[in-house]
């Protein structure tokens, strides 16, 4: 059993030996990306923990493979794509496109820019 330090708050750099140790182990960290609606668990490596800490928003947008305005947008959304459309107001509409609510990224991203169920029947009319 190991002894706890008494300078628990103490932070030193972990060297690069221990680095390669850690790597050689195939040793894993947990992380938690936020996603529309709550958060996702993904493993990171040694290597990909400095990236992680530092700016998370690009790592996660780089996990999913889309843009960081794209992540950014679909938290904001809540997973929720935005109809194209603009009202007769000349206002945005407020619908989502293509009727969905809380998606994943990749629908969102499919989905966001399109219309709702009303203005793509009005894109259907003669």
């Amino acid at each position: 059993m190991m002894k706890k330090s008494a300078k628990t708050s103490e932070q030193r750099p972990i060297c690069e030996h221990t680095i390669q140790r850690m790597e050689d182990a195939n040793v894993m960290f947990k992380g938690q990306i936020p996603t529309a609606g709550g958060v996702e668990l993904v493993w990171l490596s040694v290597h990909e923990m400095p990236r992680y800490l530092e700016h998370r928003a690009e790592f996660a947008a780089e996990y999913y493979g889309v843009t960081l305005q794209q992540y950014r947008e679909w938290l904001e959304t809540d997973g929720t794509p935005r109809c194209s459309a603009t009202t007769k107001a000349g206002k945005p509409c407020k619908n989502p496109a293509g009727d969905c609510v809380g998606v994943g990224i990749h629908e969102w991203v499919a989905f966001d820019g399109e219309f709702c169920w009303r203005h793509a029947l009005d894109e259907w009319k003669p």
